[in-house]
């Protein structure tokens, strides 16, 4: 699922920062997106970003991605995100992962890549440590 959230962050913060009240059903219709990233009613794309990256909404898969961004406004169609009194405006959200070269999929996905790589092989530095060295 974090691959997911790299893709919905990727393809869904540029939609979300261009046109926030557009109509989100090309993002909800996208088959690479997993139903758990999307409203189950018609939503803006600002309103299928801050579903699929806040605390109350998101998968517990994508825990460390979890904001406290609003909620889902379904009193209108299609359904918008309401910033409330949120920690995390979900225009913040999509300014970070809309900004090129580096957004924030390259800032918070490597690490998790990192540090799996390290659970797997813990002891991978000391072997490597350990190698003889020749002599010049």
């Amino acid at each position: 699922m974090p691959e997911a959230a790299g893709l919905c962050a990727e393809v869904g913060g540029p939609f979300a920062k261009l046109d926030p009240t557009g109509d989100g059903s090309l993002l909800q219709n996208f088959p690479l997106l997993p139903a758990a990233l999307k409203p189950s009613v018609p939503a803006t794309n600002r309103a299928i970003l801050g579903y699929a990256f806040d605390s109350d909404t998101s998968p517990d898969d994508l825990s460390l991605l979890h904001v406290h961004s609003g909620a889902l406004d379904t009193s209108v169609s299609p359904a918008d995100w309401d910033d409330g009194d949120s920690i995390t405006p979900v225009g913040r959200i999509a300014d970070s992962f809309a900004q090129e070269p580096t957004n924030g999929v390259g800032v918070v996905l490597p690490a998790q890549d990192h540090d799996r790589r390290q659970r797997r092989r813990p002891d991978a530095q000391e072997r490597r440590r350990e190698v003889p060295r020749p002599a010049l």
